[in-house]
């Protein structure tokens, strides 16, 4: 069977170009000032909380706010946040604050170490986290989209040394102005209601946020 070659076409383009994204904004995690050493990402309220068939909690008071972001800039220190245009976006320790209706990028790179604590169990975590959004209108914060999770962070021949995991997050999402974007974690199977178990825990510069206009 003979094949016909592919013939090449032209056209002419007469849309405006359009650079993408037309603002962004970014920041790191910040917990200088945590006394615990850090945020503990697998923390769950409830010991025997209700679990989907995959094993994400179901309830939300089982899911926590991470409010763990730099709201410094301009410093030089390595903590500064990043925004292209301060009418469009403002930086929250929890998140961003959208000004601008429309779809925006949000993605998030969370990594976590584990901490050991003093009645040492459980050995093995995983941390689940998932978008949140907080309207204009409202106190509430409602989880969207796809949760997503770390695989097993464990303890290495008992001791911290290269217990350590980064999850990444990214979704387009439609804001209205004055909408808020945080992330909210949990815990994927062993969780650390105790605060002398184990725990997955958040630190300084180890983690980035940021949200792109996309139109």
């Amino acid at each position: 069977m003979s094949m016909s070659p592919f013939k090449s076409s032209t056209f002419q383009n007469t849309t405006t170009a359009v650079t993408t994204p037309v603002a962004f904004a970014q920041t790191i995690s910040d917990l200088r000032g945590n006394v615990n050493g850090g945020h503990n990402l697998n923390f769950i309220t409830n010991q025997n909380a209700p679990r989907s068939g995959t094993g994400f909690p179901t309830d939300d008071v089982d899911w926590q706010l991470t409010n763990i972001w730099s709201t410094s800039t301009n410093q030089n220190d390595g903590f500064d946040y990043l925004v292209s245009n301060p009418s469009v976006y403002t930086v929250l320790e929890h998140g961003f604050k959208i000004n601008k209706a429309g779809f925006h990028r949000v993605t998030c790179e969370l990594g976590m170490y584990m901490k050991l604590g003093t009645s040492r169990p459980p050995d093995r975590l995983n941390v689940a986290i998932q978008f949140a959004i907080k309207e204009s209108s409202s106190a509430t914060w409602t989880r969207i989209g796809a949760p997503v999770a770390t695989g097993y962070l464990n303890v290495h021949s008992s001791s911290e040394t290269n217990a350590f995991a980064t999850v990444h997050m990214s979704s387009i999402i439609s804001f209205n102005v004055g909408d808020e974007i945080a992330i909210f974690s949990s815990a994927l199977g062993a969780d650390t209601f105790d605060s002398a178990r184990n725990k997955a825990v958040a630190t300084s510069q180890k983690s980035t946020l940021r949200i792109e206009s996309l139109n």
